[in-house]
């Protein structure tokens, strides 16, 4: 096998084996990597415990824990209880909103992030309170770009909704744009039916691998962050731009902006990772362990996007390319007409003022950061839509 089919195979294969699930789904390990790898390829929350409808979300329950724990000292505490809440589901398996509703005048589509599965209030359920807007949520762990137009095609479009969202999340949807993806998707019921019990890592999986993580912020936080995320930060907007993954992200959100009524307000957010919003915030120290082998994303032989190690990084040069995806993107939206929020300014400045908005431990957003998202898409929405 040449080295680029390889490559091709062993990016294909990081991407469906992180694909198993969203806090509040319970993703059995073993048998989800075999169910989902099939048709979706992304990373998102891991499997907790579900009681009738209750989430307890534990700290060893972190994705980031899950993947990288040869790299982490073992938590003292991994049951420590992180957040108790009701995941309540409609007929279809996605999250029901807090304010169910016979009609719906927002729609937002996005994945594991906008699901939220591991807080109270995903960012949907802030944004409809702060607004009073009624709003569905069809986020879902995994999803990326084909599924949102698959979903809005099947599902979001009969609601006929004043104002379409779509929250897309950089690392996950970009990678997704790259697999050969077709619909019809399973359904979330149908995806949750896979759905087992996971145990909180407690121990390192591999003790001859150096200790990277826990790393400590300016603030004196611990914070941890999954390599792979700091991996498609560190790309330029250029190779973005280029790349068959960008084509299909591009056709994907054209057809969603189409098939939307002429008086809808179509909105793309952007939102962020966590290496995108504290990567410039950490202690000086740790740089140099967190740079070493890093990788970064470059163009196949076949215009898809993959992870190969960078030989020539610095801290400037990943600091540099930070901002490259969310502009990409933003500008992707912008130019097909959608009304465009790049939330890694909002982030940005609580991460400045030492706010933790991430769990320490997963690539999540914590109720705060969900809560900050709500907020700040439900003024740029009263701002912006008619």
């Amino acid at each position: 096998m040449d080295y680029v089919g390889e490559s091709r195979i062993k990016n294909s294969q990081w991407i469906g084996n992180l694909a198993l699930g969203l806090v509040g789904t319970l993703v059995g390990i073993g048998m989800a990597l075999g169910a989902f790898v099939i048709f979706i390829g992304d990373i998102r929350l891991l499997p907790t415990y579900i009681y009738d409808d209750a989430v307890v979300f534990r700290s060893g329950n972190g994705d980031i824990l899950f993947w990288q724990s040869e790299y982490s000292t073992p938590l003292e505490n991994p049951f420590e209880i992180l957040s108790v809440h009701r995941l309540r589901l409609d007929e279809l398996g996605f999250r029901l909103p807090a304010r169910v509703a016979d009609d719906y005048a927002v729609v937002t589509l996005g994945d594991s992030y906008t699901e939220g599965a591991n807080v109270a209030r995903p960012w949907s359920d802030v944004f409809a309170q702060e607004t009073g807007l009624a709003t569905r949520n069809l986020g879902f762990r995994g999803y990326g770009t084909p599924h949102y137009e698959y979903v809005w095609q099947t599902y979001g479009q009969a609601e006929n909704p004043d104002i379409v969202i779509v929250g897309f999340f950089g690392a996950n949807d970009i990678a997704t744009g790259g697999l050969d993806l077709a619909p019809p998707f399973p359904t979330p019921l149908e995806a949750r039916a896979q759905d087992a019990p996971a145990i909180p890592v407690t121990t390192r999986a591999d003790i001859d691998v150096p200790i990277i993580y826990p790393i400590t912020l300016q603030n004196g936080e611990p914070l941890t962050f999954l390599t792979d995320y700091i991996s498609w930060m560190n790309t330029d907007e250029h190779t973005l731009v280029q790349s068959v993954n960008y084509d299909v992200i591009r056709e994907n959100l054209t057809t969603i902006y189409n098939t939307a009524d002429d008086d809808t307000c179509m909105v793309f957010v952007y939102l962020p990772s966590k290496p995108e919003v504290y990567f410039p915030y950490v202690q000086p120290q740790f740089y140099d362990a967190i740079l070493q082998d890093q990788k970064h994303v470059l163009l196949n032989s076949d215009g898809t996007l993959h992870i190969v190690e960078d030989f020539e990084i610095t801290l400037d040069k990943v600091l540099n390319n930070r901002p490259s995806t969310g502009n990409t993107m933003i500008d992707l939206a912008d130019e097909i007409g959608y009304e465009t929020l790049n939330l890694i300014d909002a982030f940005d400045a609580a991460a400045a003022e030492g706010e933790m908005i991430f769990y320490a431990y997963d690539t999540h957003p914590n109720q705060a950061g969900q809560t900050l998202a709500g907020e700040t898409i439900a003024t740029f929405v009263e701002n912006t839509c008619p």
